[in-house]
């Protein structure tokens, strides 16, 4: 305590805190040095000069009018404030041919299953047995004709399977083995060659429940050409039927909303009454002070674009709730350059509330510093688990 008031009555005189002006400080006030508590109290000057010197780098002007350093050590800090956002509401979906299609990270990896809580129990392997392929299954009355499907993966022709529930598989025979390769590129195009047949059968069927990728049932009797889909699809009747009923018309739309930090810590400097008050403080202070306050400037405005971040999320979601029969709060992900991701939802839509979606959507776009975007239509891969 003593070698602290020593220090002190040094800065009060401008003189440089040394070991011998320490030592004269204390003779002063007919004390003897203790040589550690001297030597612990000089390195603890060392360390608050080099803040200093440090906290001086980041003000760029002598009116402190930006403080760029600190802000790009803000942006920094804001990953975590992704990680907040994303605990909103809800977990993550899992990756489907929505994600893939749409080129985003998280496309099957060679051999994978997407998770699927409606798809068959997945059955090992057998390169020696047939298999079928199931894109998803669509409502087909059995009066209704049957409509014609494109190609779907490697040019496979699709076939329906159907029910006496008015229901369909969409499929194709195969080995029993999952469609893999270490070529990034092939399986990205399976993947698309999935989302493209569901795509089709959204646009020629009341209603589709779209499985996930690799989705294969192995035909260990083979004789019964696609016996053992039919089989599983009479098992699974009840269940579909409402999740058809529940996507029947519906179609997916993704929407995010993006925001540049830096541009809104930079607007938060301007307008902002205690950050003003705390950077005019700032000025003019020892090298030590300015540090503290440097810090805890930057936690000020961590904690206003938190807040921010938060009351955007929810009134993004109300909007977006109140144009969507259902709306699923998905996990944001990294985005590209200054912007960051705040928000990520699937909204199932009737046709007649998409231009309500697409006012949201531009409302969004339309906040200065702000940025979205609006994807689909999809097949319903979010709705239907």
């Amino acid at each position: 305590m003593l070698s602290t008031l020593c220090a002190l009555g040094l800065l009060v005189r401008d003189r440089e805190v040394t070991r011998e002006a320490l030592e004269q400080m204390y003779r002063e006030i007919g004390q003897s040095p203790p040589e550690e508590e001297t030597t612990a109290l000089l390195l603890l000057c060392r360390a608050f000069e080099e803040a200093g010197r440090q906290a001086k780098k980041t003000v760029a002007g002598p009116e402190l009018g930006v403080l760029t350093d600190g802000i790009d050590a803000l942006a920094t800090r804001l990953a975590a404030l992704e990680r907040r956002i994303a605990s909103l509401e809800g977990p993550a979906a899992p990756e489907t041919g929505k994600e893939a299609a749409n080129h985003d990270p998280g496309v099957p990896k060679r051999g994978e299953q997407s998770p699927d809580p409606q798809s068959p129990d997945p059955q090992p392997p057998d390169p020696e047995l047939p298999g079928w392929y199931v894109y998803g299954i669509v409502e087909l009355p059995p009066d209704a004709p049957v409509p014609a499907l494109g190609p779907g993966i490697e040019d496979k022709p699709v076939e329906l399977l159907r029910t006496t529930a008015e229901l369909a598989a969409v499929t194709h025979p195969c080995k029993a083995l999952p469609y893999a390769s270490d070529d990034p590129d092939l399986v990205k195009s399976w993947v698309e060659a999935h989302n493209a047949v569901l795509m089709d059968c959204v646009d020629k069927f009341p209603a589709v429940v779209p499985l996930a990728f690799n989705t294969i049932l192995c035909d260990r009797r083979s004789e019964n050409g696609g016996g053992v889909v039919l089989e599983w699809l009479r098992e699974e009747t009840v269940p579909m039927l409402r999740r058809i009923e529940r996507v029947r018309g519906r179609k997916e739309y993704g929407v995010q909303a993006f925001w540049n930090p830096r541009r809104l810590a930079e607007e938060l400097l301007s307008q902002d009454t205690e950050i003003a008050s705390i950077r005019e403080g700032i000025q003019g202070k020892p090298p030590g002070t300015a540090y503290l306050l440097r810090e805890k400037l930057e936690r000020v405005i961590q904690s206003r674009l938190e807040s921010l971040a938060e009351k955007r999320h929810r009134e993004f979601t109300a909007h977006l709730r109140g144009c969507s029969v259902d709306l699923r709060v998905e996990a944001n992900k990294r985005a590209e350059g200054e912007l960051q991701m705040i928000g990520n939802w699937s909204c199932l839509v009737h046709p007649d509330r998409v231009e309500a979606l697409e006012s949201v959507y531009s409302a969004i776009r339309g906040i200065p510093g702000y940025d979205a975007r609006l994807t689909g239509p999809w097949p319903p891969y979010s709705f239907v688990g």
